[in-house]
């Protein structure tokens, strides 16, 4: 009898200590289970977070760069065109073209040449002020941008006589637009080359247009 007896106490306190580990410390599994699904509920929530303020910050670039497109065919940046002969400088006039601030550069050919389709060769650029020309001389012009127009042009026509002057206008501008404040040729220390300096009163998208009979370089500012 007190063999059954052992038997049985032995029997208890093998199950004892086999289940003391849920009875004093809790269930391990459940507790790691449990911390487990709180972190990835945790980082669940932190990248659906980080989606919505990406989703965000791409809307408003988008609603940024709507607002600040230019017209069809209007741009920024540095525009070169034209080819190749050296033309005449014969008139720079300002006009109004319904929204648009206009410039338009006539140019000709020299005595006895005939006429010739297109342009001289240019760079067309834009820039903030100030402005100095290739020697660091700077250049006053007013507002706070600055348009540089280089023709691959002169204004004495070397085919005649005393080489008269073809462009008989001033050499600044007082012009006071929308756009287009002040402008001014530049000392360009180039054989056949003529710097046309615009003062623009905001940074201003812009279109260049080539054009004959007769030759002309016309380029209209759209306000930005």
């Amino acid at each position: 009898m007190k063999r059954w007896i052992v038997i049985l106490v032995i029997m208890l306190l093998t199950l004892l200590l086999a289940a003391s580990p849920c009875i004093f410390g809790g269930c391990g599994d459940q507790s790691t289970q449990s911390n487990a699904t709180g972190i990835e509920e945790n980082d669940q929530e932190e990248t659906d977070k980080d989606v919505e303020e990406a989703a965000g910050d791409e809307q408003g670039e988008e609603e940024d760069t709507s607002t600040s497109t230019p017209p069809v065919g209007f741009g920024y940046g540095t525009i070169q065109g034209g080819s190749g002969g050296i033309m005449l400088l014969k008139d720079v006039t300002f006009t109004q073209s319904g929204d648009y601030d206009r410039i338009v550069i006539e140019l000709t050919t020299g005595h006895d040449q005939p006429p010739r389709e297109g342009v001289c060769l240019y760079s067309a650029q834009e820039g903030a002020l100030p402005y100095s020309d290739i020697e660091g001389n700077p250049i006053t012009v007013a507002g706070d941008y600055y348009f540089e127009i280089t023709l691959d042009a002169r204004s004495a026509d070397l085919t005649l006589p005393d080489a008269p002057n073809v462009y008989e206008g001033p050499e600044a501008f007082d012009v006071a637009m929308e756009i287009i404040k002040d402008a001014t040729f530049v000392t360009a220390y180039a054989d056949h080359t003529i710097i046309l300096l615009l003062g623009l009163g905001e940074r201003a998208p812009f279109r260049v247009e080539e054009m004959s009979n007769p030759s002309r370089i016309v380029v209209d500012f759209a306000p930005s």
